[in-house]
């Protein structure tokens, strides 16, 4: 997993790759994101990442005192 932050002036992000164009948007400079790419099923995701909402989330379980 990579993780870098986009200092762009435009609004989108353009991966290329030998057999690969992939492009996602609704991104701003300075966000940023989570490109993975497994070599296993040649599949590319690109996911943005906000540092204040943390992906993944464990749910707190309530102690029973």
């Amino acid at each position: 997993m990579v993780t870098r932050k986009l200092y762009k002036t435009g609004h989108c992000i353009v991966v290329a790759l030998p057999s690969y164009m992939l492009a996602a948007c609704s991104l701003e400079p300075g966000d940023t994101v989570r490109l993975t790419i497994h070599a296993s099923s040649s599949a590319i995701a690109i996911q943005k990442h906000d540092p204040l909402r943390p992906t993944k989330k464990r749910p707190r379980r309530k102690r029973s005192s």
